[in-house]
């Protein structure tokens, strides 16, 4: 399989097993963790955790509402090896994602 490691995070009182692995491209490495519980109505959880563990330059912003409150992020890469490992760790959230829901559900909606 695809996996690194495991691990299970609780989220709001659910919890979801994750796992990680790190990617690279040149000199860009991204450590990617992630995981879902499936689809549960209101206790659907989703975990997505992305570390910069290269040399590539990495922006991480808060995206706030009107109100102040956060609401997103938004992410920065400088250079193509940052784009191809960014590319790499989505893959890899895709994947791990899909085979977690549709376990529960018979399908992915991707």
């Amino acid at each position: 399989m695809y996996e690194v490691g495991k691990d299970c995070k609780c989220l709001n009182g659910q919890c979801v097993e994750t796992v990680s692995k790190t990617v690279s491209e040149g000199d860009a490495d991204f450590c990617i963790e992630v995981g879902a519980n499936g689809f549960s109505g209101d206790n659907s959880r989703v975990y997505l955790k992305l570390v910069n563990c290269g040399q590539s330059n990495f922006l991480v912003r808060t995206v706030k509402d009107e109100r102040n409150r956060p609401v997103g992020i938004e992410l920065a890469f400088d250079g193509e090896n940052a784009f191809a490992a960014l590319m790499k760790a989505a893959d890899f959230a895709i994947d791990v994602i899909c085979d977690q829901t549709e376990e529960s559900a018979g399908r992915c909606g991707i």
